[in-house]
Order: structure tokens, then C-alpha cells, then sequence
């Protein structure tokens, strides 16, 4: 066997190791993760969100989500809405692949605070339907 043929099988067996590596490195994560995700099933976050280049206080809004399911593969199960700095609303669910989605920027908020959000954006969609500012 020559040494280019030996280095093809070495590399061949170093990419199959390698790809071992990082498949039990994420079955060690969700190991970890699932639990502390599964705790955190109904709180609520917020996440102080802006556009690009803010230069006062009001270019700033609040984005909130509601952790409402996870599954073994540690994705998450959000309700987010907002209400951005120009008005726009958005409410929606979406499921998070990856525990990564938590950055350490979200912070954990009360019931009452999210509630008390969530009321505020229904009220100004129900504003809109009825003609009301």
C-alpha cells in the first residue's frame, strides 16, 4: 500500500471518528440540557430588541416569549410577540431547534409582566379592528 493510500484510509477513519465525536458530544447536551429545559415549561422571557444604529431610548421595544413545550431533541416550543418601535405587532409560535436560542440576553420576566404585555398588544389589535387609537 502506498503512503497516498494509507493517508486516504487514515482520513477516511479520522472523518467517521470525527463525526462520532460530535454525534455523542450532542447526546451528552441534550442529556444535560432537556432537563433544565423541561423546568423552564411556562415562564417567560423578554429580550430588549432595537434596530440598527438606536440613539434614543424610545428606538427600543421589549420581544416576549412564553416556553410552552420541549421535546428530547431540546427544541422549544415559543410564543413570541412584540410591538416594535414603529408600531408593527407580531405574535407567533415557533419551535427552536437548538437550546442555543436562549441567549444569555433574554431575561426571565413574571407572569404578571408578560400578561400585562400580551393584554397591551391584543388591546391595540383590537384597537385597530374597531377604528379606536
Amino acid at each position: 500500500m502506498s503512503k497516498k493510500e494509507l493517508l486516504e484510509q487514515k482520513q477516511i477513519k479520522l472523518s467517521k471518528l470525527s463525526g462520532e465525536v460530535e454525534d455523542l458530544k450532542r447526546e451528552i447536551e441534550k442529556e444535560e440540557t432537556y432537563p433544565r429545559l423541561v423546568s423552564l415549561i411556562g415562564t417567560g422571557w423578554k429580550y430588549r430588541n432595537s434596530y440598527s444604529c438606536p440613539q434614543k431610548p424610545s428606538d427600543y421595544w421589549n420581544v416576549y416569549r412564553k416556553i410552552l413545550a420541549v421535546k428530547p431533541n431540546c427544541s422549544a416550543l415559543v410564543a413570541e410577540f412584540s410591538t416594535d418601535c414603529h408600531g408593527e405587532m407580531t405574535a407567533k409560535t415557533k419551535w427552536e431547534c437548538h437550546p442555543r436560542w436562549f441567549p444569555d440576553s433574554w431575561t426571565q420576566c413574571t407572569d404578571k409582566e408578560i400578561n400585562a404585555a400580551y393584554a397591551r398588544l391584543v388591546g391595540r389589535v383590537g384597537n385597530l379592528m374597531t377604528n379606536k387609537k
